[in-house]
């Protein structure tokens, strides 16, 4: 029962961010890279940077969402 509603919330979070970026313009290719790379990234996030002050965090998160909205 847990793996169905992990794989559930997983598909939902697919979706909802597949919509956003189509919003934005994306469609395709691109539309999908960003949507893994968005969920990727913030599944190994802590791991890859857990030490980092949240002030570098912050402007990561910043220059993150930059590159992956322009166009």
């Amino acid at each position: 029962m847990a793996t169905e509603m992990v794989a559930k919330v997983y598909e939902s979070r697919l979706a909802f961010l597949r919509e956003t970026f189509r919003e934005l313009g994306f469609k395709g290719d691109e539309l999908e890279m960003r949507n893994l790379l968005v969920v990727c990234y913030h599944r190994w996030e802590m791991s890859m940077y857990g030490s980092e002050s949240e002030h570098k965090l912050a402007r990561m998160q910043k220059l993150r969402i930059e590159l992956l909205t322009k166009k």
